[in-house]
């Protein structure tokens, strides 16, 4: 597939560039770019700066700017005419591909309001993790920590689902603020390491897997733990692009990577992960350090270690080097 196979009847621009494209957003109108910008969040710099001038400029000056910017006039697709039945509502997209290709993302207006968010699976990777989230937003939903989703279905014999809009606020965020989602996905029961579903469950694919070497570096993580940790529901990319800061409640998106029967503190590490690796570009000891700093607790040795076992298995299931946190493992 390509993105033509997503469009709408309308005109596009292709940011940051056509030669590195991550979005498409329709600017046909100021309500439509206004609405078609919020789909486009880097993290960068210049990134921001790039977004922030593109969106002043098609909100301020729409005719002018598509006789500047280089634009693109695209026809509706099929796939928004079976969407447009289903919702019985005209729409417009906007278009982002997966960083991991293995889905494409869909804005969709209608009216001049945004719908939703739309994801579509690409591939098999992709169809595995769009009945993931699926199922990690039937039962989060239950407790009212994620909304229900808008629609679900197939097209051409992929899943896709329709989540609902959320205004807000995406940044990083204090701990204060994205406790109030870890408390919340938070079960009832904990366990000692070594009877964790979690770990179990990881030791068991690690054997599978034939990586021998780090299950039984596992095992001895689970011998020398004195402590017994929550099962949780574990978002599995908890960082602070997929939390969304909604009317002052925090809530979290993205939850392909969802695992049922989690354990506490893998996701928080996740977020430091993410904030100190990918955004301030630490390695070594000093990512190790940074992340302890803001986790000062008893046996942060240990659940980090099974932390980046974790990592490396699933890094191994999508055939992604792992070589940072092996690396990582020895400097511990």
């Amino acid at each position: 597939m390509n993105i033509n196979d997503f469009s709408s009847a309308n005109r596009y621009i292709i940011l940051p560039s056509k030669s590195r494209p991550r979005v498409y957003l329709p600017i046909d109108t100021k309500s439509i770019s206004d609405n078609a910008f919020c789909l486009y969040q880097p993290f960068s710099l210049k990134g921001k700066m790039v977004k922030s001038f593109a969106r002043i400029i098609f909100h301020n000056f729409n005719a002018l700017a598509k006789r500047i910017f280089p634009t693109y006039s695209l026809t509706k697709s099929e796939f928004l005419s079976v969407l447009e039945d289903e919702l019985k509502v005209p729409l417009k997209s906007a278009m982002y591909l997966a960083t991991d290709k293995n889905k494409m993302v869909l804005q969709l207006q209608t009216g001049n309001d945004i719908l939703g968010y739309l994801k579509y699976a690409l591939n098999t990777q992709g169809v595995r993790q769009i009945k993931t989230e699926i199922n990690a937003l039937r039962l989060l939903a239950k407790d009212k920590i994620v909304p229900s989703p808008l629609l679900t279905g197939e097209f051409e014999g992929r899943p896709y689902i329709l989540s609902p809009n959320l205004q807000g606020q995406i940044k990083i965020l204090s701990k204060e603020k994205y406790d109030t989602v870890l408390n919340r996905m938070k079960r009832e029961h904990k366990f000692a390491l070594d009877q964790h579903p979690r770990i179990l469950s990881l030791l068991h694919r690690l054997r599978d897997q034939g990586l021998a070497v780090h299950a039984a570096r596992l095992e001895n993580l689970c011998s020398l733990s004195k402590h017994n940790y929550f099962e949780v529901f574990e978002h599995g990319d908890f960082a602070p692009w997929n939390l969304v800061d909604h009317w002052n409640e925090i809530i979290p998106f993205d939850l392909e990577n969802f695992v049922e029967h989690g354990i506490e503190h893998f996701d928080e590490i996740k977020y430091h992960f993410q904030i100190n690796h990918l955004l301030r570009h630490k390695k070594g000891k000093k990512l190790i350090s940074a992340i302890r700093n803001k986790m000062p607790i008893q046996e942060f040795d240990i659940i980090f270690q099974a932390y980046l076992i974790k990592e490396i298995s699933e890094n191994y299931d999508i055939g992604k080097p792992y070589q940072l946190e092996a690396e990582l493992l020895e400097n511990i």
